[in-house]
């Protein structure tokens, strides 16, 4: 089990973020739902690698279309219809680089949990990566980017997700009344 950390934003900051003004991640998704494809769907009911069940939900992108085709296609349903949508950031926001070695080293002091973890492929890993998910929302930021847990291709830069968490990014628009 990972040690709780008394993590917060300042922390987060220090240890390494990433802008990602200017740069395209993408998301492969049934063609009757490319509409709405920066929803989460059942993510909040069922959670995932970085987000907890019914406390928040998580939006998954990948940092390249192969990648994101690879995560949809590897679960047990069939699709007939894919489209893969790319999401360009227009803005700077700013959010916690688990890529980052700086940032790695960290996770591993404060909370217990290595490179190897982050990326360990699936559902038996998430208890070791919904905490740190669930600091990094708590902290505010509006999402994370992380290695991916699928080997890249030979000759490849490692592949990297990028996780969205919806409720802080409409917390930076809306107050409340």
């Amino acid at each position: 089990m990972p040690r709780q950390s008394p993590v917060n934003a300042a922390w987060w900051n220090r240890a390494g973020t990433a802008s990602l003004r200017g740069r395209t991640f993408w998301r492969c998704i049934e063609a009757k739902f490319a509409s709405t494809a920066l929803e989460s769907g059942p993510n909040f009911i069922e959670g995932g690698r970085y987000s907890v069940a019914r406390e928040f939900s998580a939006v998954y992108l990948s940092e390249n279309k192969a990648l994101a085709r690879l995560e949809k296609t590897l679960g047990r349903d069939i699709f007939e219809d894919l489209e893969d949508i790319p999401f360009e950031f227009t803005t700077a926001i700013h959010i916690p680089d688990l890529t980052n070695p700086r940032l790695q080293a960290g996770l591993h002091k404060d909370f217990g949990i290595s490179l190897t973890e982050l990326t360990t492929p699936g559902v038996a890993a998430y208890q070791r990566t919904q905490p740190v998910g669930k600091s990094i929302f708590n902290s505010g930021f509006p999402g994370l980017l992380t290695p991916s847990s699928h080997p890249q291709p030979k000759g490849q830069s490692p592949w990297k997700n990028l996780v969205l968490f919806p409720a802080n990014i409409l917390a930076r628009w809306l107050i409340k009344a």
